[in-house]
């Protein structure tokens, strides 16, 4: 590949980085809105659908995040081994590293949306 096509690469798998973080960013603010303003008054059954079909699109968007991290991985491994004096991307990140900051605030974020909805809305009106 040429530095070029390296680069669009690189560029290509930035994109779908970023389409996928806007995608799951909206549906985990949508589900937060959702919990606090009318997670009281859902019926248990309804909440659980709702987590699970909110669970479902996310495992999704999951899926893609994992296949776009290895593909920029590789990318930015091929470029600083080829061009070595190239000017187009910084020299790779350790794989783990890159996934950790590409996944790990995803997930806790998945994590926390949950726990707002069935251990604090849902415990407020089960006390009540």
């Amino acid at each position: 590949m040429s530095e070029f096509e390296l680069i669009e690469a690189w560029y290509l798998g930035s994109q779908s980085l970023a389409n996928s973080f806007v995608s799951s960013s909206t549906v985990i603010f949508a589900y937060i809105v959702v919990a606090h303003f009318i997670g009281k008054s859902l019926d248990s059954k309804i909440a659980i659908a709702l987590t699970a079909l909110y669970s479902l699109f996310l495992v999704g968007a999951l899926g893609s995040r994992v296949p776009a991290l290895a593909q920029l991985y590789d990318v930015a491994l091929e470029y600083s081994q080829r061009y070595p004096d190239g000017v187009g991307l910084i020299e790779h990140p350790p794989l783990n590293l890159l996934y950790m900051v590409g996944l790990m605030p995803f997930v806790l974020a998945w994590i926390a949306s949950i726990c707002y909805l069935h251990f604090h809305i849902r415990k407020q009106t089960n006390s009540s």
